[in-house]
């Protein structure tokens, strides 16, 4: 980050990709006073309440605060169970994060949290975590990961071990990469989106018919977050005055994208977008279903809380 501004005099940024870089990196941005666009940042702590003031981090990846809730809210307003496992990796921040709030929104729907499982990030050894976690009996396994790999072996054990009953999954259930290495195994396994493919906003039709044409495979959620991200900037920088001016310097550039980034309204891929005060995304969550042939089925959505 410090390369970015100091070196490269970068007038915003876009990322980082992880939320474990991000809480490192962009206090070095807001030190620096240059606007960062946190696109696939989830975790809490990257805008709003953090750990310093993050006055000049913005974010439109939805929070897992919201999208962990809303998914599991679905599943528990469509049948009842009694108690829950959750399974994360150690020392990943999304996925410890993804496992708490499940915890908590299990809880504060009367459900019990018998085991709480970490594992490593690796795909080896898992079989013994899921033998564990199936031994409580749950109604419900939530798995929190940033790792698409460990998530797709997490859900392959528990249906090969027999396990029968539902399956969530936080933001890294939403990749096309994750998605591919499921497959139908993962048949019913649910989790809360930004973005879905089949939504009808024009600006989406645009999107995935450019993105197929570029790059000839169908966007994810990721690639959604990421082409918005660029159109939010490009507003910021109209609305700021920009354009081709060089009489501002680069500090002031900076001022004024960062005071332009709250004025943004526009139609995006993942819908209707606007900046909440704390810089935070306010928009639809789309609940995705796994089918059996291996790709996202949109069941519900939530605009804003299901």
């Amino acid at each position: 980050m410090t390369q970015l501004i100091e070196n490269y005099h970068a007038l915003t940024v876009l990322g980082p990709t992880l939320s474990d870089v991000a809480v490192k990196a962009d206090p070095i941005a807001d030190r620096l006073h240059t606007p960062v666009l946190a696109v696939s940042n989830t975790a809490p702590g990257i805008v709003g309440k953090c750990a310093y003031p993050c006055t000049w981090i913005w974010r439109d990846s939805l929070g897992e605060t919201v999208a962990v809730p809303d998914a599991i809210s679905y599943y528990l307003s469509t049948t009842h169970q009694s108690s829950a496992v959750t399974i994360h990796t150690a020392n990943d921040l999304l996925g410890i994060t993804e496992a708490r709030i499940a915890e908590s929104v299990f809880r504060e729907h009367g459900l019990s949290v018998p085991l709480k499982i970490v594992i490593p990030d690796s795909t080896t050894g898992l079989s013994s975590f899921v033998t564990t976690a199936i031994s409580a009996n749950p109604g419900i396994v939530f798995i929190g990961t940033s790792f698409g790999n460990v998530a797709a072996a997490l859900v392959h054990d528990l249906r090969k071990q027999g396990y029968t009953g539902q399956i969530i999954g936080g933001n890294t259930f939403n990749s096309s990469l994750t998605l591919h290495l499921i497959g139908g195994t993962g048949a019913g396994a649910l989790s809360g989106s930004a973005w879905w493919s089949g939504n009808d906003f024009p600006a989406n039709s645009t999107f995935e018919t450019a993105y197929e044409q570029a790059f000839g495979i169908a966007p994810d959620e990721f690639a959604a977050q990421a082409y918005t991200g660029i159109l939010i900037l490009a507003q910021a920088m109209r609305h700021a005055g920009l354009g081709g001016n060089t009489r501002y310097s680069l500090t002031q550039k900076r001022t004024m994208i960062q005071q332009a980034l709250k004025t943004v309204a526009l139609i995006t891929p993942l819908g209707p977008f606007r900046f909440t005060k704390s810089h935070d995304v306010s928009q639809i969550v789309w609940i995705l279903k796994i089918n059996a042939a291996g790709s996202h089925q949109l069941v519900d959505f939530c605009n804003p809380g299901c």
